[in-house]
């Protein structure tokens, strides 16, 4: 399966009060099995996999780690002026 079938969908990014913003990226059932489960990605590694974001986000992980939720998080702190 590519990545373009892999990678749904890109959400707007969720500005939080404390320092870091969110954004969610909607993947397919299949394509969430293969992350890791019990740590975050490194930035090599969710590029390696075909996931596109400006410097300065990081892995934070799934909505539901027990559940195939389908959902991983990113986020960046707000002093990072890349969208």
């Amino acid at each position: 399966m590519s990545t373009q079938q892999n990678i749904l969908f890109y959400s707007r990014i969720y500005e939080k009060v404390d320092k870091q913003d969110l954004r969610f990226v909607a993947i397919s059932e299949e394509f969430s099995k293969t992350l890791p489960k019990d740590r975050t990605m490194t930035e090599a590694e969710w590029r390696n996999l075909g996931f596109e974001l400006p410097s300065g986000w990081t892995h934070c992980g799934k909505i539901r780690p027990d559940q195939p939720a389908n959902m991983v998080i990113f986020g960046k702190n707000k002093e990072t002026n890349n969208s």
